[in-house]
């Protein structure tokens, strides 16, 4: 029986004879080695934090081999663990298999992706790249061991919406308005996870414009908190709003990887609307009546400030020498009206009625409704409808519904072809 020392032969000798002829003779025996298996002495396995990382060291996983060296005692991972990733040198393991080296070192580690599972576990085989079975205790093994992971919980982080209507309306270089979607306007509160891991998906999207990727300047239906962060995400308005409504809203659910979602959820957008008070878009005035005063109304949303520049076009009249008007008008939060105050000069020449159209353009913080322009005729002081002090002319087309007691004129809508002046 081979003793298991180092010797890779042996021999003895020993005596032939028959009784009248001795021969000494030696048997010289060839040993041939056997290769040992490698043996498993730890599987305990590893407790973590949820979506926390943890080494796995050789308290928690070991195998031995005399005649192997640790770089060649391999472990093969037949089935990867279901809710995280092995790493070495903290990059996932590649070829689905570590070394006992890589123990050894404290390289070896598993990093769990935050589910809520309080368990999980890999399969794995070792081998010494000479047996095909593992020792473990003093049985031999010729299928996968599990190393189990427990998950200790920590405690529970759910989604919280914050949601906040966009106050800047702004003018874009394309040329057309709209907000900024930004992480003050719309947030998910989540600390388990990343802002790349929390998604919107959009289920009624809105219907007086787009909401559009900067990235990619394309109609977007889903997008991560880490876009709204980055300011990748705009609302722009697409259809006219000079009539509509100052408002509008889109639905979406947000869900983060763990697998919370929050559904039905509602963010609504409102902006002001600037347009001259009154519907009539031509006003008559007599040269000597001084100032004269438009208002201009503010609609919508009205808590913050807005502006308007205020345009001429000289059509008979001349800016500066028959009239002056301000550059702008704003408003200040809560505020609704302003007024466009516009100085008629008198001369002392008589002339015929002089025309200029007053616009309202580029708006600050809000949209341009109807009426934007009013056409203003300007009839001079010694023309007989306003020297005679009671110059009104009624055109054929006013019912008797326009004309009050006074015989003044109410709420008429004044085209080209008629000339309306107030009594003096």
């Amino acid at each position: 029986m081979y003793g298991g020392n180092a010797m890779k032969t042996d021999h003895f000798n020993f005596i032939v004879t028959n009784g009248q002829t001795t021969n000494n003779s030696t048997l010289e025996i060839t040993i041939k080695m056997r290769d040992q298996m490698p043996k498993l002495t730890q599987n305990r396995g590893l407790t973590l934090q949820q979506s926390g990382s943890a080494v796995i060291s050789l308290s928690a996983i070991h195998s031995i081999d005399a005649d192997t060296s640790t770089e060649n005692i391999t472990y093969v991972v037949t089935r990867q663990p279901m809710y995280g990733t092995l790493l070495i040198g903290g990059r996932a393991i590649t070829g689905d298999t570590f070394t006992q080296w890589n123990v050894d070192n404290f390289d070896l580690s598993y990093q769990h992706d935050g589910t809520r599972t309080i368990h999980d576990d890999f399969a794995f085989m070792v081998n010494d790249g000479v047996n095909t079975g593992f020792m473990v205790d003093q049985t031999e093994y010729n299928r996968p061991m599990i190393f189990n992971i427990n998950v200790q919980l920590t405690e529970e982080s759910r989604l919280e919406l914050h949601s906040q209507s966009p106050k800047d309306l702004t003018l874009f270089p394309s040329g057309k308005q709209g907000f900024k979607i930004t992480r003050d306007n719309l947030r998910v509160t989540d600390s388990a996870v990343s802002s790349n891991n929390v998604f919107y998906t959009i289920n009624i999207p809105p219907t007086r414009g787009s909401l559009i990727s900067v990235r990619d300047e394309v109609v977007i239906t889903q997008f991560s908190q880490e876009d709204i962060d980055n300011g990748d995400v705009l609302y722009i308005l697409e259809r006219s709003t000079e009539n509509s409504p100052t408002n509008d809203t889109f639905e979406f659910n947000v869900h983060d990887t763990r697998g919370y979602i929050l559904e039905e959820q509602r963010m609504n957008l409102q902006w002001s609307k600037v347009q001259f008070g009154s519907s009539t878009n031509d006003r008559v005035v007599c040269e000597q009546e001084g100032p004269l005063a438009m208002n201009v109304l503010r609609l919508g949303d009205t808590s913050g400030s807005t502006t308007v520049t205020v345009e001429s076009r000289d059509q008979s009249a001349s800016k500066q020498l028959d009239y002056t008007l301000p550059d702008s008008v704003q408003w200040g939060p809560e505020v609704t009206m302003a007024t466009v105050t516009i100085d008629l000069n008198d001369d002392l020449d008589r002339e015929s009625a002089e025309r200029f159209i007053v616009r309202l353009t580029l708006p600050g913080n809000a949209v341009i409704g109807k009426p934007d322009k009013v056409r203003i005729t300007i009839i001079d002081k010694m023309d007989e409808r306003c020297a005679s002090g009671r110059s009104i002319i009624i055109p054929k087309e006013f019912s008797e519904d326009h004309v009050n007691d006074h015989n003044e004129i109410e709420d008429v809508t004044i085209t080209p072809m008629m000339t309306i002046l107030k009594p003096l």
